[in-house]
């Protein structure tokens, strides 16, 4: 099987090495991303908060919110093969207390229910269309603290529609990749 590798690029993990399956499984979110992803929630929020990372792939952007000091990290992918890479990744950077859900991500959000994360990381597949129903399930299963941040990583083509539940904190553009930031609420 062919790997790819990435790097944990902050924190008490900095410079680990992470691996991804090759091939069209997970699409990693790179490095000069990964940052600028985490110097916004750097100036958003504190760094002792709780992380979903939906569609984790690898775990690379929870476990990077884990080294940077996370207290809590909830990682949720349905492929076999990127489960597996992940729970070696976590093992890696000696992250024993991490919850994991092998499962789809609309069942990990209902077995979530009522937990209240601070960051919700979503980088879903691009091509799927997942965005306004990630959107209406965060809402609907209640998994994002009040003054949280959702952070949805989609390609800069696509304008995403959040209107109704959610405030527009700061879209970014890195490249082909943009990451959306909203907080649940509606703008003034």
């Amino acid at each position: 099987m062919k790997v790819m590798y990435m790097r944990v690029i902050a924190g008490k993990a900095k410079g680990r090495k992470l691996r991804a399956p090759a091939g069209s499984i997970v699409r990693p979110t790179s490095d000069k991303v990964k940052g600028a992803v985490f110097n916004v929630l750097a100036q958003l929020c504190p760094l002792d908060i709780s992380f979903l990372d939906l569609f984790a792939g690898s775990g690379a952007m929870g476990i990077e919110a884990w080294s940077r000091g996370a207290t809590r990290v909830a990682f949720v992918e349905k492929d076999r093969r990127a489960y597996q890479t992940l729970r070696a990744n976590l093992q890696t950077v000696g992250y024993v207390d991490a919850l994991i859900f092998f499962s789809e991500w609309q069942s990990a959000l209902r077995n979530l229910h009522g937990e209240l994360f601070d960051v919700v990381y979503a980088d879903p597949p691009f091509a799927a269309g997942l965005y306004p129903i990630i959107l209406e399930s965060i809402v609907e299963y209640g998994v994002l603290k009040s003054s949280g941040i959702l952070c949805i990583e989609h390609p800069s083509r696509l304008q995403l529609s959040y209107e109704n539940d959610w405030s527009l904190l700061k879209p970014k553009r890195y490249g082909d990749t943009a990451v959306t930031f909203l907080t649940p609420g509606k703008s003034n």
